[in-house]
């Protein structure tokens, strides 16, 4: 799947990770999986995995949403980041 129509600087990405970890803190009972919180920080790629993707981009969203490990979700992030 290509990945190139839509980017997000790092300065954007470190933001939401202080907006998640925020997050976190005041929402712990509730908290946001790290893959969940960045597709709805940035609802473009989310839009970009389906646009590009079809089917394939869907279920690599849905893989990225369901992350439950935060570096393997960092590891899928890292393909948005310029």
């Amino acid at each position: 799947m290509q990945r190139k129509k839509y980017k997000i600087t790092g300065d954007e990405y470190r933001i939401f990770k202080n907006y998640h970890l925020m997050n976190l803190i005041r929402n712990s009972d509730k908290a946001e999986r790290f893959g969940e919180a960045f597709l709805n920080y940035f609802p473009k790629i989310l839009e970009e995995y389906v646009i590009i993707g079809g089917d394939y981009g869907q279920a690599e969203a849905e893989k990225l949403w369901l992350e439950t490990d935060v570096e393997q979700a960092e590891r899928i992030i890292k393909f948005w980041i310029e």
